[in-house]
């Protein structure tokens, strides 16, 4: 690393030039911060989706299963004479 001043650098004395820190404007963090916002609000949907695509195909498996026991049923009393 280079000193600031030459002479000292030859007597072995070093000196650090004070550091830079990177800026960035804040049109462009808060655009990344928005972005992470669209990004988790969108998981959000998604998740409530898959939540009720689950619970959609849970209630159609009841709904086969009762339509089924209702199709034996019928069937059963056909057979069945009445008395």
């Amino acid at each position: 690393m280079k000193s600031a001043d030459p002479r000292l650098q030859t007597q072995g004395v070093k000196v650090h030039r004070p550091m830079r820190l990177s800026v960035t404007t804040s049109g462009s963090r808060a655009q990344s911060g928005f972005a992470m916002m669209e990004v988790l609000a969108s998981l959000l949907v998604a998740s409530f989706g898959v939540v009720a695509l689950a619970g959609l195909q849970s209630r159609a498996a009841s709904v086969e299963l009762e339509a089924n026991q209702r199709a034996q049923a019928l069937a059963c009393c056909r057979t069945c004479p009445s008395g």
